[in-house]
């Protein structure tokens, strides 16, 4: 089964989620079906937006093809969301 990563960076000053993969004519087909996901040639690597970005949604449309590593991202997400909800004094 073929693997990919999903890595947060940003882009633009904006929050993306890079999709790294080896080059896979298979997954770039899938890839062309999914709404969101962009390529960019100085990332060398096709991302989506965070704010629009569903992991389930994303998972379930690869699932059946590809390994999905998005440890890396989910955690960032996590420290995110405690750094939202702290009181600031």
């Amino acid at each position: 089964m073929k693997s990919l990563q999903l890595l947060p960076t940003t882009h633009y000053q904006k929050e993306i989620g890079k999709v790294r993969f080896p080059y896979d004519l298979q997954l770039i087909v899938k890839f062309k079906d999914m709404i969101g996901l962009r390529w960019r040639q100085n990332l060398k690597s096709s991302y989506l937006f965070k704010e629009d970005f569903r992991l389930n949604t994303f998972y379930n449309h690869l699932k059946s093809i590809a390994f999905i590593k998005y440890l890396a991202f989910k955690q960032n997400n996590k420290t995110e969301k405690g750094l939202k909800h702290q009181k600031v004094s």
